[in-house]
């Protein structure tokens, strides 16, 4: 059986790179939507 210390950590791991990948596709699309304003 797998350390609940372990899947814990795993599981805020996850969740980080969720949160980060998310934030990055936001600011991609803000950036592009400025652009288009800009335009």
């Amino acid at each position: 059986m797998l350390n609940k210390k372990f899947l814990t950590l795993l599981a805020s791991d996850l969740l980080l790179q969720i949160e980060q990948a998310l934030s990055q596709i936001g600011i991609t699309l803000a950036a592009q939507r400025l652009s288009s304003m800009l335009r």
